[in-house]
């Protein structure tokens, strides 16, 4: 019996009693589609966050934390998928929500703030993810353990982006929209 097997037992019994709209259906789902991401079947993980969304926002509202996590997980999907613009949309509305539920320290934020920055970078917008970096890194205090680890992972990502960045400076020369 794998865990998936089961969460999909689980997630019949619960449409069963509570009905295919419920919350507890949808944070089933939502489960599921973690399930799904973390053994990168993308495709999966897509429908079922997709199809959890609208229960969420009806029984949860907005501006709420699993509406955020399951827009990410929604952006994982996609970045596996290929589809670096519609991650970067996801990670950016689960940002707002972030932004207003949490604090600026949060892991959930720094996560998302993370794979903003990683999204922009792959897309070739460098400043933009030098700044999403730079939004980060004046929130967290070096002297803290925690911070600064999550420093490090900034500091990282970043000079990953610049070194791709250079990459493609020297690959377009002068006319690169970099060298004006």
């Amino acid at each position: 019996m794998t865990r998936a097997w089961l969460m999909g037992r689980v997630l019949a019994i619960r449409e069963s009693i509570f009905g295919p709209d419920s919350l507890p259906v949808a944070k089933t789902r939502l489960n599921l589609g973690a399930i799904a991401i973390t053994k990168k079947d993308f495709k999966l993980g897509l429908e079922l966050t997709e199809a959890v969304l609208p229960s969420l926002r009806k029984h949860l509202g907005e501006q709420h934390m699993d509406v955020a996590q399951a827009l990410r997980s929604r952006a994982l999907c996609h970045k596996g998928l290929g589809d670096a613009a519609s991650a970067l949309r996801d990670n950016q509305a689960a940002l707002v929500i972030y932004d207003a539920v949490s604090g600026p320290t949060a892991v959930v934020r720094l996560r998302t703030l993370l794979g903003i920055a990683e999204l922009l970078c792959i897309q070739g917008e460098f400043e933009p993810a030098e700044a999403t970096v730079n939004t980060a890194l004046e929130v967290l205090d070096p002297n803290n353990a925690e911070h600064a680890k999550w420093i490090t992972s900034f500091q990282d990502q970043l000079a990953k982006c610049r070194e791709r960045a250079h990459r493609d400076e020297a690959r377009s020369g002068p006319d690169h929209k970099l060298w004006r």
